[in-house]
């Protein structure tokens, strides 16, 4: 009899074993739907994950979320700094143009605060001589 070497990838496989990813080599028969006449052979080819490998990596499967979790906090955070820049960007923009009304203001009161001058410069002459 053949054995088939199969990947412990399919469904299948995955149901069976519960250890995804590992090849093996089993009985034909047991996947072909004629699990009755198989032989029950079976074999692993690549070697089991270590304990501590499968610690370490539900460990750093953590930590990538975590950091996940920072970077969408971080790019909330910027959003919400960019949306402030916006609006005080706007605020300046409206504080510019209220300054430059203010310095056409004051330049046409200086103007007339001269003239009054000129004026009453003129009349107090006038009344002295």
């Amino acid at each position: 009899m053949t054995l088939l070497l199969r990947h412990e990838g399919s469904n299948e496989d995955k149901q069976d074993r519960g250890e995804s990813g590992r090849r093996f080599f089993g009985c034909p028969r047991y996947s072909s739907g004629q699990r009755h006449l198989a032989c029950n052979f079976f074999e692993w080819i690549d070697p089991a994950p270590a304990a501590h490998g499968q610690d370490a990596l539900a460990g750093m499967v953590r930590k990538v979320k975590i950091l996940e979790d920072k970077v969408k906090m971080s790019e909330d955070k910027v959003k919400k700094n960019a949306d402030k820049v916006n609006f005080l960007e706007e605020q300046v923009q409206v504080q510019k143009e209220q300054l430059i009304k203010h310095k056409a203001k004051e330049r046409q009161l200086k103007a007339v605060l001269l003239g009054s001058w000129m004026f009453f410069g003129c009349v107090f002459l006038l009344l002295c001589s």
